[in-house]
């Protein structure tokens, strides 16, 4: 439904993750959803610096959520090495 609309993706992310809370029981695996699709919609418009920001955070609630095995944890890792590799930060991004 986004793809290509990368603008609104950010914008429709951003409102879903400020009606999210982090008290809320549950919330830590759906705020890292929508910090991880929002890091795909900064990554393709070159914004590498906020992206790397929603990716690690999504990552460490990932963590939290599933624990750093799960299928989605290492989705977020691949995206993370991804953003490092824009970044020319390779070798964090080979430790990823």
């Amino acid at each position: 439904q986004w793809r290509g609309h990368h603008t609104e993706a950010i914008a429709f992310n951003n409102d879903a993750i400020a009606a999210l809370s982090d008290a809320w029981p549950g919330s830590s695996g759906w705020l890292a959803e929508g910090y991880f699709s929002l890091s795909v919609s900064q990554d393709q418009l070159k914004d590498y610096k906020t992206a790397e920001n929603s990716v690690r955070n999504s990552l460490s609630r990932f963590i939290k959520a599933q624990g750093p095995d799960s299928g989605w944890t290492s989705r977020v890792r691949m995206q993370l090495a991804r953003i490092l590799t824009a970044e020319k930060n390779f070798d964090e991004a080979e430790s990823t």
